[in-house]
Protein backbone atom coordinates (compact mmCIF):
# COMPACT_ATOMS: atom_id res chain seq x y z
CA UNK A 1 0.00 0.00 0.00
CA UNK A 2 1.13 3.53 -0.59
CA UNK A 3 -0.04 7.06 -0.02
CA UNK A 4 -0.76 9.81 -2.51
CA UNK A 5 -1.47 13.46 -1.85
CA UNK A 6 -4.92 14.63 -2.98
CA UNK A 7 -5.91 18.23 -2.24
CA UNK A 8 -3.19 18.35 0.40
CA UNK A 9 -4.40 15.24 2.26
CA UNK A 10 -2.52 11.91 2.33
CA UNK A 11 -4.78 9.17 0.94
CA UNK A 12 -3.87 5.48 1.34
CA UNK A 13 -4.32 3.40 -1.82
CA UNK A 14 -3.71 -0.19 -2.80
CA UNK A 15 -3.37 -1.45 -6.36
CA UNK A 16 -4.69 -4.90 -7.21
CA UNK A 17 -5.54 -6.92 -10.28
CA UNK A 18 -3.46 -8.13 -13.20
CA UNK A 19 -2.61 -4.74 -14.73
CA UNK A 20 -0.46 -1.86 -13.57
CA UNK A 21 -1.57 1.76 -13.58
CA UNK A 22 1.79 2.69 -15.12
CA UNK A 23 0.99 0.67 -18.27
CA UNK A 24 -0.75 2.59 -21.09
CA UNK A 25 -4.19 1.33 -22.00
CA UNK A 26 -4.92 -0.27 -18.64
CA UNK A 27 -8.48 0.26 -17.45
CA UNK A 28 -8.52 1.57 -13.86
CA UNK A 29 -11.35 0.30 -11.66
CA UNK A 30 -11.77 2.23 -8.40
CA UNK A 31 -13.34 0.59 -5.35
CA UNK A 32 -14.50 2.90 -2.56
CA UNK A 33 -15.16 1.26 0.79
CA UNK A 34 -17.91 2.46 3.08
CA UNK A 35 -17.67 2.69 6.84
CA UNK A 36 -14.67 3.64 8.95
CA UNK A 37 -12.51 0.53 8.43
CA UNK A 38 -11.36 1.45 4.95
CA UNK A 39 -9.35 -1.01 2.89
CA UNK A 40 -9.17 -3.40 5.82
CA UNK A 41 -12.92 -4.12 5.69
CA UNK A 42 -13.53 -7.85 5.25
CA UNK A 43 -15.71 -7.51 2.15
CA UNK A 44 -12.89 -6.11 0.06
CA UNK A 45 -10.59 -9.05 0.72
CA UNK A 46 -13.33 -11.38 -0.53
CA UNK A 47 -13.77 -9.21 -3.61
CA UNK A 48 -10.05 -9.23 -4.39
CA UNK A 49 -9.94 -13.03 -4.24
CA UNK A 50 -12.72 -13.17 -6.85
CA UNK A 51 -11.19 -10.73 -9.32
CA UNK A 52 -10.20 -12.24 -12.68
CA UNK A 53 -6.56 -13.30 -12.90
CA UNK A 54 -6.13 -12.04 -16.45
CA UNK A 55 -7.21 -8.92 -18.24
CA UNK A 56 -6.16 -5.39 -18.96
CA UNK A 57 -7.37 -3.65 -15.82
CA UNK A 58 -5.97 -2.44 -12.52
CA UNK A 59 -8.06 -2.24 -9.38
CA UNK A 60 -7.54 0.62 -6.95
CA UNK A 61 -8.73 0.43 -3.36
CA UNK A 62 -8.54 3.62 -1.33
CA UNK A 63 -9.31 4.82 2.15
CA UNK A 64 -11.48 7.91 2.12
CA UNK A 65 -10.26 10.98 4.00
CA UNK A 66 -10.64 10.53 7.77
CA UNK A 67 -11.05 6.74 7.48
CA UNK A 68 -8.77 3.72 7.59
CA UNK A 69 -5.13 4.59 6.92
CA UNK A 70 -5.73 7.95 5.22
CA UNK A 71 -4.94 11.24 6.89
CA UNK A 72 -7.47 12.69 9.28
CA UNK A 73 -8.06 16.28 8.23
CA UNK A 74 -11.07 18.18 9.48
CA UNK A 75 -11.23 21.72 8.19
CA UNK A 76 -14.01 24.19 7.48
CA UNK A 77 -13.03 24.18 3.80
CA UNK A 78 -13.32 20.38 3.59
CA UNK A 79 -16.53 20.20 5.59
CA UNK A 80 -18.38 22.59 3.31
CA UNK A 81 -17.41 20.67 0.14
CA UNK A 82 -17.92 17.08 1.28
CA UNK A 83 -15.24 14.72 0.00
CA UNK A 84 -13.42 16.49 -2.86
CA UNK A 85 -11.22 13.46 -3.56
CA UNK A 86 -14.09 11.71 -5.34
CA UNK A 87 -15.08 14.59 -7.64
Amino acid sequence: MRRVSVNGVQIRIKECGPGSLSDPGVLPIVFTPGGQGGIEEEGFHTLLKRMPKGGNFAGILWDRRNTGGSQHAYTEKWHSKGEPEIH
